[in-house]
């Protein structure tokens, strides 16, 4: 199934955003306590669960953020 072409830019323009937020929110904080912050609410949302497709599930991607 080929996605469109908006789409596939819509996608990748969010990547970006998300992106840049993570790496704002990185170098704003101490890495070490960032490290252990983003560890424990990692290990609180368990393992992952992916799609048929080898990608993450919306609902678990959604937890995330």
């Amino acid at each position: 199934m080929a996605m469109d072409k908006k789409v596939m830019l819509a996608l990748v323009g969010g990547i970006a955003v998300i992106g840049a937020a993570v790496a704002y929110h990185l170098s704003s904080r101490q890495s070490e306590e960032v490290e252990d912050d983003i560890e424990d609410d990692l290990a609180q949302l368990g393992a992952p669960e992916y799609e048929p497709n080898g990608m993450l599930k919306f609902d678990y991607f959604l937890k995330i953020f």
